[in-house]
């Protein structure tokens, strides 16, 4: 009995007819590709939240504003920085803006109680 390509890979069956189930992925960074993304699409959207539009090329300028912000305390390569923020642009912009200066993102939920939130923040080992 020969296993179908639905067997091991069910998920192919919710694919529109035409979409490839293979990827031809870019040997690049995150952050290379982000580039390469705004150097050719930068009057496009990047995102829509609740009635407002970003283009790439505003999205990466508050990125950017975000990464000098850490710089500016001393935050860099290799840091942790702990989000506590909901899903919204401005989580977004915060990760790209730390991955921009190479540093790790640790995402908090804001939901978290006190003594939860406090836990992650510790086990993360973000930069104060």
């Amino acid at each position: 009995m020969s296993i179908g390509i639905y067997d091991s890979k069910p998920w192919l069956k919710s694919y529109d007819e035409g979409v490839s189930p293979d990827l031809d992925l870019p040997d690049e960074s995150l952050i290379a590709g982000y580039e390469r993304v705004r150097k050719q699409f930068p009057d496009r959207p990047a995102f829509h939240f609740f009635g407002v539009t970003w283009t790439y090329e505003e999205l990466f300028r508050a990125a950017d504003r975000f990464a000098r912000a850490l710089a500016d305390r001393g935050i860099g390569k290799d840091d942790v920085v702990a989000v506590n923020l909901p899903n919204s642009p401005q989580y977004f912009i915060a990760q790209l803006g730390a991955a921009r200066m190479g540093c790790w993102v640790a995402g908090i939920s804001p939901l978290l109680q006190t003594e939860e939130m406090a836990f992650q923040l510790k086990d993360s080992r973000a930069k104060k």
